[in-house]
């Protein structure tokens, strides 16, 4: 049987190759599990922005509805009560945009564990390059023998 340190340097050659491109496949099925959650979270943004767009027409409509009700009136009852239910909905309006935003976040959407795990990867295949490899066989080669 040949020992670790005598294969040939195509079988050391492949084996590295074969751990990258698996090292490789696993980032990549990272990135797309990122990715997929990352687009959930936009999924529910936009729907946050849609509503907040719904919310601030009808706030708009009773704000309108509640100037001309407190122009014809003058009396503030029933102005004062459509202005009251105007700036709620406008509020909810502005929470949910905010929400939005908040979710849309590039902080938030960057896929950080890809990320780390790519950096840790290039450390290790710099850490284990070929210089370092060969030194440490010629150390046991001299060592044998």
């Amino acid at each position: 049987m040949i020992a670790p340190h005598q294969r040939g340097t195509s079988v050391l050659f492949s084996e590295v190759l074969n751990g990258m491109d698996r090292l490789l496949r696993g980032e990549v099925a990272l990135a797309k599990a990122e990715v997929r959650q990352n687009l959930r979270s936009v999924r529910q943004a936009a729907l946050q922005f849609v509503l907040a767009v719904v919310f601030g027409v009808i706030a708009l409509n009773i704000l309108a509805g509640s100037a001309v009700a407190a122009l014809i009136a003058a009396g503030l009852s029933p102005g004062f009560a459509a202005l009251t239910l105007g700036v709620v909905l406008l509020l909810a309006a502005y929470g949910c945009a905010q929400w939005g935003i908040w979710l849309l976040d590039t902080e938030r959407l960057t896929p950080k564990r890809t990320f780390q795990n790519l950096g840790k990867d290039f450390a290790s295949l710099k850490a284990a390059g070929p210089g370092k490899r060969d030194q440490t066989t010629m150390g046991e080669s001299h060592a044998n023998g």
